[in-house]
């Protein structure tokens, strides 16, 4: 499950290394141009590999939207399943919040120039590829996956919330080193919490209940955004990076008690 999750980390710290260099260079349309040009260009690479990957397809099933809440059903009709959908959509939307807003922030507030805010991400981001299969080495052969994403969780929380604290008295280091905290947990949890999952889940239904999960994650992805821009908007970043912080220290506290209680 973690060696599978590596390849987002991977292309966002590629992005946060060459887009803003060439936005720079080229203008930030050119640039859009550009990624644009190699997202087709990988499209049409991937072609030939269809069969392959279409092998499992079901052309005749049919869609319908009570399958979908039938899934969502089941998801918080168990408690384990039902805690890893929380956790995430508070996960997922923390990632969002720092892919998206991190690169503004050391700009604006700590006044780093685009590219230098641009490589903080780019060596923040590619510390997840091996931060998500340590992880998911830990989880199965020293902590439990439940545990360890409470521990995640909460130092998530902390690293999140210390991001709120920058200053331009910061040195490049430690900005750097918080970012590398944030990335090691908000965005290196995927292989755990997907293991746990396909634990939780019947036999039957592994591929339903993560899609279930998942989709609780992508709702967080498009909230989380609005929430943080909505508190900085109102009472700046501080408060901000405390509001989304505070989310995940409450499913740190969920995933360290013990089920059921």
């Amino acid at each position: 499950f973690s060696i599978k999750q590596t390849g987002v980390p991977a292309g966002i710290a590629i992005a946060g290394a060459l887009v803003l260099p060439l936005s720079v260079w080229l203008g930030w349309q050119n640039a859009i141009l550009a990624v644009a040009g190699l997202c087709l260009a990988i499209a049409l690479g991937l072609q030939p590999c269809r069969r392959a990957f279409d092998g499992n397809r079901q052309p005749g099933q049919k869609l319908a939207f009570g399958d979908l809440k039938e899934t969502v059903r089941n998801v918080l009709a168990d408690p384990t399943l039902r805690t890893m959908a929380l956790a995430a959509f508070i996960f997922v939307g923390l990632q969002s919040i720092f892919t998206n807003f991190t690169v503004v922030y050391l700009y604006e507030e700590l006044h780093y120039s685009l590219v230098e805010a641009g490589a903080i991400l780019g060596l923040s981001t590619l510390v997840a590829v091996p931060a998500r299969i340590f992880w998911g080495v830990v989880a199965a052969t020293l902590v439990p996956a439940r545990p360890l994403l409470g521990i995640l969780a909460g130092v998530m929380a902390i690293s999140a919330g210390t991001m709120g604290a920058f200053s331009p008295g910061w040195s490049t280091w430690q900005t750097t080193t918080v970012c590398v905290v944030v990335s090691m947990t908000a965005l290196s949890w995927h292989g755990v919490l997907l293991s746990e999952v396909a634990r939780a889940a019947p036999k039957d239904g592994v591929g339903r209940a993560t899609g279930g999960v998942l989709a609780f994650g992508t709702a967080g992805q498009l909230a989380s955004p609005l929430l943080f821009g909505a508190v900085y908007f109102a009472l700046g970043y501080q408060a901000a990076y405390v509001a989304v912080a505070l989310p995940a220290l409450t499913v740190a506290v969920l995933m360290l008690r013990r089920p059921g209680r």
